[in-house]
């Protein structure tokens, strides 16, 4: 799979193996317009495609660390004759988990940007999908009909209650 990067000329170039791609590169300026329609159908392709590793990444990262978050709270739980409080543990679960958030944040900006570019191509007619602007339109019709929060939503609210319940241990076990 080719390598989609951004440099300090504002421009963006996706290369590829040779044996991949007729051509080892395109670099584009922000006149894609330039592009003839199979570069802009590759270019399109790659982007699409890099954007779903983000996705897929994003999610596989974040599943790790709150998976490994929970289950040193579990543990903590369960230590018979822990050598340290029984608190230090539940914080650093807790911060794991933060730590996870974060690492969302910033790979949902990632993919963020990468649908904004499939939009642009889309929107200015440089292809003939319109993958980005359809999937954009289920997903609010959805959230707005069914009441869906959005998943990064969704995650801090848990990370607000899980701190609260770390606190709330806090207070039942050192302060009440």
């Amino acid at each position: 799979m080719g390598e989609l990067y951004t440099n300090h000329d504002s421009l963006i170039s996706i290369q590829t193996p040779a044996s991949q791609r007729k051509w080892k590169h395109i670099i584009m300026t922000e006149k894609i317009n330039k592009l003839s329609p199979d570069e802009a159908k590759n270019l399109y392709l790659k982007v699409w495609e890099k954007e779903q590793s983000y996705i897929q990444i994003r999610w596989t990262v974040v599943t790790f660390f709150i998976s490994t978050s929970f289950a040193i709270l579990g543990f903590s739980f369960n230590a018979s004759n822990p050598k340290l409080p029984i608190i230090i543990p539940q914080i650093i679960s807790c911060a794991i988990y933060w730590f996870a958030f974060l690492v969302h944040l910033v790979l949902y900006d990632l993919t963020e940007y990468y649908r904004g570019y499939l939009l642009k191509m889309e929107t200015e007619g440089l292809v003939q999908y319109d993958v980005r602007t359809e999937a954009n339109r289920f997903f609010t019709e959805r959230r707005k009909k069914f009441g869906r929060p959005h998943p990064t939503k969704l995650l801090a609210y848990f990370g607000i209650g899980y701190t609260i319940v770390i606190v709330l241990i806090f207070l039942k076990l050192y302060v009440i």
